[in-house]
């Protein structure tokens, strides 16, 4: 990192609040431990971790078979409305 961007780091972390500073912290401690779990992985754990995309979830969600019939909470309401 250039000293530009620590200079200008650090004129934004000394404008934080204490508690934002603190979550900031946490951020960037995660953001280094999850560079460091990728950098170390096989490259069939790199497969994994890409396959949790579009699809991922098939055949793991079922919708039940009467999902779009009326709800008997309002039978009544939709009786009246017919016959107006």
């Amino acid at each position: 990192m250039s000293d530009l961007s620590s200079e200008k780091l650090i004129e934004i972390w000394d404008e934080l609040p204490e508690p934002l500073k603190q979550k900031t912290l946490e951020y960037i401690e995660r953001l280094v431990d999850t560079s460091k779990k990728i950098q170390g992985e096989t490259s069939e754990e790199k497969i994994k971790r890409r396959l949790k995309g579009f699809g991922s979830w098939k055949g793991k969600i079922h919708i039940a078979d009467d999902f779009d019939e009326p709800l008997d909470d309002f039978k009544e309401y939709m009786s009246s409305e017919t016959s107006i």
